[in-house]
């Protein structure tokens, strides 16, 4: 079983994708990450929010093993929850931004882990997930993050790094498909 790695844009779906597979998966295991952005009702207990001072005072420390950044917050991945994972006999369950993908290359061959880019069905299921979350205030300009990053997505350098896309169009079925690639 490999571990998995989800990147998609904004409003695709992987939060939700991620929670059924670890509910379906429990050797799967989602890193706590830790953010500056505002909380969402769906964050529950993978993210530790930060002020940006105290995220920085990690970041200067070498706390992280990648920081990336989306809409002017930043967010982290801890070294030691990486470490915890492995050491566990868990497998890495996580979502990352195709943009900032090239953060977690080296983890790939390290944590045998698959690259799946998730998609919509379709760009009014998207815009539709967007106006539907707490932060709903950012769904236009996340909206058409999206659809850049969908239009351009093969010519991101990070791109070759993709294993699989997959479209979001059904989620047991979605759930089906990781699980059929990761044991592959």
């Amino acid at each position: 079983m490999k571990s998995l790695v989800i990147c998609g844009p904004s409003g695709v779906g992987k939060t939700t994708v991620l929670n059924l597979f670890q509910e379906r998966n429990p050797s799967y295991v989602e890193p706590v990450s830790y953010y500056t952005r505002p909380t969402r009702k769906d964050d529950k207990s993978k993210y530790v929010h930060l002020s940006p001072l105290e995220f920085r005072q990690k970041e200067v420390r070498g706390e992280f093993i990648c920081v990336s950044q989306f809409l002017g917050w930043k967010y982290g991945l801890p070294l030691s929850e990486i470490q915890t994972i492995k050491k566990g006999g868990s497998k890495l369950l996580m979502d990352y931004s195709l943009e900032n993908l090239h953060l977690l290359v080296n983890l790939k061959e390290q944590l045998n882990a698959l690259f799946v880019y998730l998609l919509p069905k379709n760009n009014e299921i998207l815009l539709g997930r967007l106006r539907t979350r707490s932060d709903s205030s950012f769904a236009e300009v996340r909206y058409e993050k999206a659809l850049r990053e969908i239009r351009t997505r093969s010519d991101s350098l990070n791109w070759a790094h993709i294993d699989r896309e997959l479209i979001n169009e059904d989620l047991d079925l979605t759930i089906r498909c990781l699980e059929k690639m990761v044991s592959i």
